[in-house]
């Protein structure tokens, strides 16, 4: 079956941006380019009609997005919790309209939650001025740090099943670190670099105004390829002039220093994160209606990481549990809690168990 045919018949006028007319407002699915579909306008075959106002807007979800980087919850420099948010994507736009209506004690419409989220941002901005830019430098760091955090696809969890992502080829932060050596060698004198160093460095800004994640910077990788390459160029050419030898291996030691450096939480000794990840993976596997798979990739997460990761051991229970495995979750939680007696997650769910007859 194609991919039209798995839509319904109005996929290909979809795919056009119009809305087809079987698309009533009272449609539950109506909601199609960030308004009521009762015609094909303001998505036109000339584009969106900007003058429609709330209906014209394809996303509302700026101020969201920049909140979620810039406030005292989530000092992380990524995507992290907040205390109002389900950590699913499906729900952020509702929670974020409702903790928004809440505080500012009315309804708001699309462009009001984003606004108001932009107002908060600016909040903290002002309230806690000191603590915003320590995170806006945090996150600029990450920019060009070596670690790739994850978000819908994790590079270090590919690699258990791809060969080539094991291969040892180089990786951000060491293209980042000849990237610096090609730019002093080269910007005062080709203008082209000079165009790609302006371009990563406002690229790299949009990112870390907002949160760091691998997909988002990946876009600047294209521009330090060159520059990589002009800085090997560079070392290549100054090997037997030894002064300007030493400033390019300083540049580089340099470079390479920053961007290897340790910014927590993003420690690849940190087994919470690890633990997160298989977490992720697990997830796959129930949606492969891979039961058996998704709970030993947990059980894997809290053998590295047994009594500090609360979300992953609630999550083997209650996949136990749902699979008829109780008494097998239950067997595990004993062991758990005689090896790890302070583990009050564990403790919590062996004690709702047995109070269940378990």
């Amino acid at each position: 079956m194609s991919s039209e045919e798995e839509k319904g018949d109005w996929a290909e006028t979809a795919d056009e941006g119009i809305v087809p007319d079987e698309l009533s407002a009272d449609d539950e699915d109506a909601n199609v380019l960030g308004r009521i579909a009762e015609s094909d306008e303001p998505a036109t075959e000339d584009g969106v009609d900007l003058s429609a106002g709330d209906h014209a807007d394809a996303t509302t979800q700026g101020g969201q997005n920049f909140y979620m980087g810039n406030n005292a919850d989530n000092l992380s420099g990524s995507y992290g919790a907040l205390p109002f948010l389900r950590m699913n994507p499906a729900f952020e736009e509702e929670d974020f309209r409702a903790e928004g209506e809440r505080r500012a004690g009315r309804a708001l419409g699309p462009r009001d939650t984003s606004r108001f989220w932009y107002g908060e941002a600016g909040r903290f901005f002002r309230e806690r001025p000191a603590t915003a830019l320590a995170l806006v430098g945090k996150k600029l760091a990450l920019v060009w740090n070596d670690y790739e955090i994850s978000d819908n696809q994790d590079q270090y969890i590919l690699a258990r099943d791809s060969w080539v992502m094991r291969l040892p080829l180089p990786g951000f932060g060491l293209t980042f670190a000849f990237a610096v050596v090609g730019v002093l060698a080269t910007a005062r004198m080709v203008p082209a670099v000079r165009l790609l160093v302006g371009f990563a460095l406002v690229y790299a800004t949009t990112v870390a105004a907002f949160f760091v994640f691998a997909r988002y910077r990946i876009q600047l990788v294209p521009a330090l390829i060159p520059l990589a390459a002009a800085g090997v160029a560079a070392l290549a050419t100054h090997a037997r002039q030894a002064h300007r030898l030493a400033v390019d291996a300083v540049a580089l030691g340099g470079a390479a220093a920053f961007a290897f450096q340790t910014i927590q939480p993003y420690d690849h000794a940190n087994k919470q994160i690890d633990a997160m990840r298989l977490h992720r993976l697990s997830d796959v596997h129930r949606l492969a209606n891979d039961s058996d798979g998704a709970i030993a990739v947990l059980l894997e997460a809290l053998a590295i990481c047994p009594d500090r990761c609360p979300n992953e051991l609630r999550a083997l229970v209650a996949l136990q549990e749902q699979t008829g495995n109780t008494p097998e979750a239950v067997a595990w939680l004993d062991a758990h809690v005689r090896a790890h007696p302070r583990d009050q997650a564990a403790l919590a769910e062996l004690t709702r168990l047995r109070a269940a007859g378990w």
